[in-house]
Formats: structure tokens, sequence, C-alpha cells
């Protein structure tokens, strides 16, 4: 009798109905996390502009604002293929196929990287030699070229790094942990407005302005795929 009372209970706590609680619980969790992401997300929006503006003046804010848009041009080496390994890794995952699973994030890992590195070794030499003015129009005139151009390649190389390891984000999504991502992107937004206000204090110069907004988000995605790997290591085995 103990034997197949067991074999019953185990399979009740595996089962469709588990599953299904499973699922309901995640999709709660997202929708309860997201309220404080979107909050912490739309305070700092609110103070950063206001610190770096007031720390930097009208002259060195406006390279700021330039080198952060002209450098995001950057995240198109993603070409989406985060967002489509997000299907069929659920497939995989709902049906256990481990191997599979570690095959498509490395088909998608690997290309991500290898476009990431090809568009910083284009982006570094071209900050490297061209004109300023020619790559950030009016907002290289209020600043020194030496702190510009460091502060150029400080944000060429965060945004480049953290293009692969936004396919993490992705890998939760399929996995139905979107509340994961949501409670790190509140850790990201909060480091990033306490990394804006130290440099306020400590170092109020554009390259440290520069420095903090392009890795302080990739801190937070470092730490994002370092728990996904130590829960899931079989995602690494291919």
């Amino acid at each position: 009798m103990t034997g197949p009372d067991i074999t019953i209970c185990t399979v009740e706590a595996t089962g469709p109905q588990h599953e299904q609680r499973q699922r309901t619980r995640r999709v709660f969790s997202a929708w309860v996390t997201s309220a404080p992401s979107k909050v912490i997300t739309l305070f700092v929006q609110v103070i950063a502009i206001p610190i770096v503006y007031r720390s930097l003046g009208p002259g060195q804010f406006a390279a700021y604002a330039a080198v952060t848009a002209v450098v995001s041009i950057l995240t198109f080496f993603n070409l989406g293929m985060g967002g489509a390994l997000v299907t069929p890794l659920a497939r995989a995952a709902a049906h256990g196929d481990r191997r599979r699973e570690a095959s498509l994030l490395s088909s998608t890992l690997f290309p991500i990287i290898a476009l990431a590195a090809t568009g910083l070794a284009i982006a570094l030499p071209l900050l490297s030699v061209l004109s300023l003015q020619t790559l950030f129009g009016l907002g290289a005139t209020g600043t020194p070229g030496s702190a510009l151009r460091a502060a150029a390649v400080l944000a060429c190389v965060g945004t480049v790094i953290a293009i692969p390891l936004s396919v993490v984000e992705s890998v939760r999504q399929a996995y139905q942990e979107t509340h994961v991502n949501n409670l790190l992107g509140a850790l990201s937004n909060a480091l990033l407005l306490v990394g804006l206000l130290l440099a306020s204090r400590l170092e109020p110069t554009l390259p440290a302005f520069v420095a903090v907004t392009a890795f302080a988000p990739v801190l937070v995605r470092i730490l994002n795929a370092t728990l996904l790997f130590h829960r899931r290591p079989y995602l690494l085995s291919s």
C-alpha cells in the first residue's frame, strides 16, 4: 500500500494541476512585481536628469544626451534574436528537453556575442578617428574633446556588453520568470540612481556620469545571468 500511495502523491505533485498552479503563481508574481518596477523606473527618470543637468551644466549635459543617444544605436546588433528565442525555448522547457534548451540558448547567444564583438570592433576605431562634431553635432561644442571621447568609449563598451546579456531576460520570459526581470529591473534603476548621486558628489564629470549610466544596468544583468545559470547549469552544457 505504501508504494502505490507514494507513486500517486508524486504524480499529483508533478501533474498538470501542479503545473497550472505554478503558471498561475508566476503570472501573479509578474503582475505584482511590475508595479514597483515601473514606479522606481519613473522615479529614476524624474530624478536622474536634474542630477546630471545640475552637475554638468547645459553644455556638457547636451554632450551626455548626445553620447547616450548615439551609442544606443549599437543595440541594433541584437537583431531581435533574443525575442525570437522565447517561444521555442518555452516549448522545449514544457517538454522537459534540457538538451534542446541548452542548444537553443547557445545557438542564439553565440551569434549575438559575435555580432556584438563585431560592432565593438567597428565602433571603437571610429570613435578614435572621427571628428567629435561629426559624431555628436552641437553636443560636442561645449565639452573638452578628451572627456567627450572617453565618455563615448565608455558608453560604447557598456552598451555592447549589455547586448548578449539581454538574452537572459528573454530566457527568463520563456521560463515564465518575468517577476525576476521586474525585480532586477527595479534593482538596476535603484543602482543607477545611487550611482548618479555618488557621481554628482564625488566625480561630477561627463565620463563619470556616462560610466554610471552604461555600466549600472550591466552589473545587474550579470547578476541575472549568474542566478539563471546557477539554478540551471545544464544550459551551459551544450
